[in-house]
């Protein structure tokens, strides 16, 4: 049964407690005709609850055709499967569902035209362009949730006052690519669905999943640590820049899986101002990334790899040019909880540059400590500004210089 609560859906469905589905991220399975009878491609991002219960979580809502559904005790169409990952974020407290559960599936969102981004104004990525009663009707802040034919993105909202982008989305040429937005046909605009992402309460968006190994229970001094990182990382930032480009991922080469890596074409290195084996950003969302190594992408698929047949969804979509596609671990997507198919942005990471600077500071510390102890009646002030000169003119060729717009 579905609940009409604009502009959200909620779907209550019966839980399949038979067996749970393994997989990485959290996922629920409705089956194929009930998601074509919703309109929702693969890969929607929803928040599911337990009837009657309070905690709410992120999953990904994914269609499924399965043999399992002709033995299903409920109505195909009334009923949910899901991952592991799912149960556990709920934290019921038992091994599986049990007869009788049910679930509540909230699918927030509409169907909206797209528009190309304008020159005046032009997008990356990683945004979206709507006017601001159609982003207020959404529900739609800072952050959306966009989706076409199984490629999920989370964007930012670039809000219009323009009347001609009202009703419509603005996407970049570089955002259709990745998400696999065909051009007009006979005068029929593509659709994507955008909404608001998972939340809880009006602002706090709720991240996919938690892996179990994650760190989020450690001691105080360790995240006191990891947070003065963070905040430098963010002040090395300004001062230094970290451009970041948007990539549609595809699965890692075999043998790196478990390694923190990703691939990415060799050209674009120079534009994210870092080199293969330095260590780079993984983001997808708000305060949602992970560190990986970056190196070059080279022939994927290529070489007498073993066929191996991957059960669950790989995405429908056709693999873009490779300038446009990151090829990342399981590990990495799973601290990120994001499928095999999904538009990320990758990011150099400042911190580790400026420790390699700084390591070379070696040989002019040594002899401003030299001065010190010689009679040369150096004052104070004068080795303080010695150093920060020191420490500008290494650090000078890690900061990204923009190239000026228009004519010059």
């Amino acid at each position: 049964m579905v609940i009409e609560a604009a502009p959200s859906r909620v779907l209550r469905v019966a839980i399949d407690g038979r067996r749970l589905a393994l997989f990485q991220v959290p996922t629920v399975f409705l089956h194929t005709e009930t998601m074509r009878g919703l309109g929702l491609p693969d890969l929607t991002l929803v928040t599911v609850r337990l009837e009657g219960g309070r905690r709410s979580v992120a999953a990904w809502l994914v269609g499924s055709d399965a043999a399992w559904w002709r033995t299903c005790p409920t109505p195909p169409d009334s009923t949910a499967r899901l991952s592991r990952p799912v149960w556990r974020d709920l934290r019921t407290g038992t091994e599986r569902p049990a007869d009788g559960d049910r679930l509540e599936i909230v699918v927030a969102g509409s169907r909206m035209p797209v528009l190309p981004a304008r020159i005046e104004r032009l997008l990356s990525a990683a945004e979206v362009g709507l006017h601001r009663d159609d982003a207020a009707r959404l529900g739609l802040w800072r952050w959306a949730s966009v989706n076409h034919d199984g490629v999920p993105a989370l964007c930012r909202v670039r809000r219009t006052r323009h009347e001609a982008d009202r009703g419509h989305v603005r996407l970049s040429y570089q955002a259709r690519m990745l998400l696999n937005v065909p051009p007009s046909a006979a005068g029929a605009r593509p659709e994507v669905l955008i909404g608001p992402p998972p939340a809880r309460g009006r602002r706090r968006i709720l991240r996919v999943g938690e892996p179990r190994w994650s760190d989020r229970g450690t001691r105080w001094p360790r995240r006191a640590v990891r947070r003065a990182g963070t905040w430098g990382e963010l002040a090395g930032r300004v001062v230094l820049r970290a451009p970041a480009l948007c990539f549609r991922t595809i699965e890692a080469t075999p043998g790196e899986d478990r390694e923190q890596t990703v691939r990415l074409s060799e050209e674009l290195f120079t534009l994210l101002g870092t080199e293969p084996g330095k260590q780079v950003y993984l983001e997808w969302g708000p305060r949602n990334r992970t560190v990986a190594t970056a190196l070059p992408l080279g022939q994927i698929g290529g070489g007498d790899w073993p066929q191996v047949r991957v059960t669950g969804h790989r995405g429908s979509a056709p693999r873009p040019p490779d300038v446009s596609v990151a090829a990342v671990g399981a590990v990495s997507r799973a601290s990120l909880g994001i499928p095999r198919t999904a538009v990320v942005t990758v990011r150099r990471r400042v911190g580790p540059l400026v420790v390699a600077k700084l390591n070379q500071l070696v040989v002019p510390t040594t002899a401003l400590m030299v001065a010190l102890t010689a009679d040369i009646k150096l004052k104070a002030w004068d080795l303080v500004l010695a150093g920060a000169v020191i420490v500008a003119l290494m650090l000078a060729p890690l900061r990204m210089r923009r190239n000026p717009r228009g004519r010059v």
